[in-house]
């Protein structure tokens, strides 16, 4: 159930059951390093009592029937095939994901887009999307006063198929992460984010749907902002705003670890 959030500055995030001590700790961040901002939490398969912790936290209850079967591959094929994902020293109590995907797992990722065109009609000032892994570790003010002056706002890094050894998103000459997005809520967003949901619920299966569209916002928008890495790092840098437990770091990295113990437990 949403509280009033007209002209709010909102964070959201999605997470199914196996990741809610991830969604703790990012709530837990951001209540504690940017009280000013509302939050929005979509829980996917989740039982109510599962969501009693989460306090001062908008709640979309999200019960679509989906399979936890993980016999999914993305259209490029398989990606995690090194042994170190095989064999991962998990730290944590978090069942990490493998070689395959369910279509839990996939809907979760690509839900995104509908939560954010939902959170555009209940009329936000403007919203961004993070990953449940991402721990906010500062203000975030100076974030939405800049995306106020923009369309949306993304993190823009080099492709994968410059940074791994991977066939992932091949053809794109760069990337815009899917685990950060900004949007300020105008008429041309609005219109964009519907676009966007026609794609992805098309799609809603395919693993990697949500950043292969993303570069197409280019083509719709003329305001998008690149921010800086300090807002979608993954590489843990002590002055960095924001933190993504992205790929194995949230099950192995003793100082993402660390820093979780702050908010929460794994």
């Amino acid at each position: 159930m949403y509280r009033d959030l007209v002209g709010k500055d909102v964070i959201t995030f999605t997470s199914d059951k196996n990741y809610i001590p991830f969604a703790k700790i990012l709530v837990n961040s951001i209540q504690k390093n940017s009280p000013n901002v509302e939050i929005v939490g979509r829980f996917v398969n989740c039982k109510d009592e599962d969501l009693n912790c989460f306090d001062n936290v908008s709640i979309i209850s999200d019960k679509k029937e989906l399979s936890t079967v993980r016999n999914l591959k993305t259209k490029e094929g398989l990606y995690a095939i090194d042994k170190e994902d095989l064999v991962l020293e998990n730290k944590t109590a978090v069942k990490p994901l493998r070689l395959f995907y369910s279509e839990l797992i996939a809907y979760c990722s690509n839900i995104k887009f509908d939560t954010l065109k939902r959170l555009l009609k209940c009329k936000v000032e403007s919203v961004i999307y993070l990953d449940v892994d991402s721990i906010v570790r500062g203000e975030m003010d100076k974030l939405f006063a800049d995306l106020k002056e923009h369309d949306f706002c993304f993190f823009k890094d080099k492709p994968y198929s410059e940074q791994l050894d991977t066939k992932r998103l091949i053809d794109e000459d760069f990337l815009y992460h899917g685990g950060l997005i900004g949007v300020n809520n105008n008429k041309n967003t609005q219109d964009i984010i519907k676009w966007a949901c026609s794609v992805v619920n098309a799609d809603i299966f395919d693993w990697d749907v949500d950043e292969r569209i993303i570069t197409g916002f280019l083509e719709l928008s003329k305001s998008i902002k690149n921010i800086d890495k300090k807002y979608k790092d993954e590489d843990l840098e002590r002055g960095s705003i924001i933190w993504s437990g992205s790929g194995n770091t949230k099950f192995t990295h003793d100082r993402y670890i660390e820093e979780c113990k702050k908010y929460g437990d794994l």
